[in-house]
């Protein structure tokens, strides 16, 4: 090949002639695929950014989407035993967050709610349709119910999920602020929940939900067959959750309590007292009565003192009743002993207030007022007497067995009442 015919292109011209083209024209747009390629790059090597110290700021955005009871965002579970009514206080919950309504006197950041009912889908219709009239939801609340169940322990089902909901609440001024997975074991298929591995699988889902609308995601669990010992399953659910509430119920026919077991960012003392109450619906096609319930959220304190029940079934005696309650109040309500006081470190109580806790309880048969006084006032002479119980200036403080008596009777705790 000669050199003219190497420098000669087919259409005649030389590579001279190309090269002379090219200085003409302007030059060719971006390599977008290039760029994309770079920010990439960026990304992945400044996932680790340090912060120093001086840079450093305070968050100030919004921390509470119920006050002190339920944070902005993260992994927040409810659990309790069946028949305590979690799913109707759960819904309860849900819409006063959609209607930016109070809640059991704690103030609520409105916000849209998804509500996936996993369990009891069509029959959960009802409870929502009572609820929303017996509440006086307004119909524009921003709230939606899925009755299809996701397998969040697949990407496939969770990445479904998250484009639905984004797809299908784009009209709202802002994307879901509570997502209620209820209940988390109708929502994940082949897995044990006992298993640490297959709950971490279940809370990475959680936590890409979380990612995708910087929101709350509250699935509704099952405590185990002791209660004292928190949410059924593997424990990696509870350290990885950032709070939790479990609900309780005393008695058959009582109150039930909601009581705040974990806040990762905040106190971990909230409680409220509710009830079921009934709602008729007016009758279906076959003239039958549609009833259901909903959750009252109940005025006054919560209070966590056992029921005389218990004592008449010979359950505990009534000493340790009067352990258990002054241990509640303590834990509840109690004072840092004050300084030049004989007491011994720890939570003290008033006196009356110790003294109305055991009447709100019943725990002595006394009617008239003189009695049950002196049945008091005998009752603390003997946990006193047996060093139970230390006062000063009408304050008690609760004293522990101690450790020499390794066979000392452990009076309930209130969570064990």
């Amino acid at each position: 090949m000669d050199g003219q015919s190497f420098n000669n292109r087919e259409d005649g011209s030389s590579a001279d002639d190309a090269e002379r083209a090219d200085l003409r024209e302007p030059p060719a747009g971006p390599d977008i695929a290039l760029i994309h390629h770079a920010v990439e790059n960026f990304k992945k090597a400044s996932r680790f950014e340090l912060e120093p110290l001086a840079e450093i700021e305070l968050d100030l955005s919004p921390q509470w989407l119920i006050t002190g009871l339920m944070p902005t965002t993260g992994l927040h579970v409810l659990y309790g035993a069946p028949g305590t009514g979690k799913s109707f206080l759960a819904l309860s919950a849900a819409l006063h967050v959609a209607a930016g309504r109070p809640w059991g006197g704690r103030s609520v950041r409105r916000g849209g709610v998804v509500y996936v009912a996993s369990e009891g889908g069509r029959n959960f219709r009802k409870r929502v349709v009572a609820a929303r009239i017996a509440l006086r939801i307004p119909d524009d609340a921003r709230f939606a119910l899925v009755t299809t169940p996701p397998n969040l322990g697949k990407d496939s089902d969770t990445d479904e999920l998250i484009r639905q909901i984004r797809s299908q609440t784009a009209s709202w001024e802002s994307g879901p602020r509570l997502i209620v997975i209820d209940t988390l074991s109708r929502s994940t298929e082949d897995w044990n929940e006992s298993s640490s591995q297959d709950v971490m699988r279940f809370v990475k889902q959680v936590e890409k939900i979380v990612d995708a609308f910087k929101a709350v995601v509250m699935p509704v669990h099952h405590c185990g067959k002791d209660e004292s010992k928190g949410m059924r399953g593997s424990s990696a659910l509870h350290g990885s959750a950032d709070a939790e509430w479990m609900v309780s119920r005393s008695t058959e026919t009582g109150p039930r309590l909601l009581s705040v077991e974990k806040m990762k960012d905040g106190p971990d003392k909230g409680r409220l007292r509710y009830e079921l109450v009934d709602v008729p619906l007016g009758r279906d096609e076959a003239g039958e009565e549609i009833v259901t319930c909903f959750a009252k959220i109940l005025e006054g304190p919560a209070e966590t003192t056992p029921e005389p029940a218990k004592l008449r079934e010979g359950r505990f005696t009534q000493e340790d009743m009067l352990v258990a309650i002054l241990r509640t109040i303590a834990a509840t309500e109690g004072q840092p002993v004050p300084d030049g006081s004989t007491l011994s470190a720890g939570r003290i109580v008033a006196k009356a207030r110790f003294k109305e806790a055991v009447a709100s309880a019943r725990v002595f048969a006394s009617v008239d007022a003189d009695s049950a006084r002196n049945s008091f006032n005998r009752a603390v002479r003997t946990l006193k007497s047996k060093g139970l119980v230390a006062e000063e200036d009408e304050l008690l403080c609760l004293l522990e067995p101690s450790p020499a008596e390794p066979n000392a009777k452990e009076p309930p705790t209130g969570r064990e009442l």
